[in-house]
């Protein structure tokens, strides 16, 4: 029942020693570092599918000193250098004599969530700019509308002075345009 569990099961489930060799895996947690099989994913060390290989480091120090971590994001790399954000539950199991021995744990993938998450805030960004520019659109339309009414105003008043009158439907021209 627990071999079924554990093959099973759609969340990664991976079993590593200190070293990063990777002792057992089951197909989820394979499939989502790129690889067909778990037993495919043996022959790797994951310390070469982290991101960044001193995060194996630094969750290895956290773990030896806390003995476990709970929703511990990994940014990994698939076997094809893809990057996949990984939510980690992972142990350190010591041995009978008390020293550390390896690690277990599960990993979900959230690299589709967590992409889906920046578009979405991208898109806020956009839609933020584009009402400002809205507002910075309409304010000057406004001033426009002020300048272009005085220009009207003014040939209205004008003598029929040529030059004065053909500065003032310049400054009409331009506030149309």
């Amino acid at each position: 029942r627990y071999r079924t569990l554990f093959e099973r099961n759609l969340a990664g489930v991976v079993r590593t020693r200190l070293d990063g060799s990777i002792v057992e895996c089951n197909n989820a947690m394979a499939h989502m570092l790129g690889f067909e099989s778990g037993r495919q994913a043996l022959a790797f060390d994951i310390t070469s599918l982290y991101e960044q290989p001193e995060q194996r480091q630094k969750l290895l120090d956290r773990l030896l000193a806390e003995g476990n971590v709970v929703n511990y994001e990994v940014h990994m790399r698939r076997r094809d250098g893809s990057p996949a954000c990984m939510l980690a539950n992972i142990s350190l199991r010591r041995d009978e004599q008390g020293n550390p021995s390896y690690l277990e744990g599960t990993m979900l993938d959230f690299t589709e969530r967590r992409n889906l998450q920046e578009q979405l805030l991208q898109a806020q960004k956009m839609e933020a700019v584009g009402q400002l520019a809205g507002g910075i659109a309409h304010d000057f339309n406004n001033l426009l509308l002020v300048m272009s009414g005085y220009a009207e105003l003014l040939l209205d008043f004008l003598p029929a002075d040529p030059r004065l009158r053909r500065n003032a439907e310049e400054i009409l021209k331009a506030a149309r345009r």
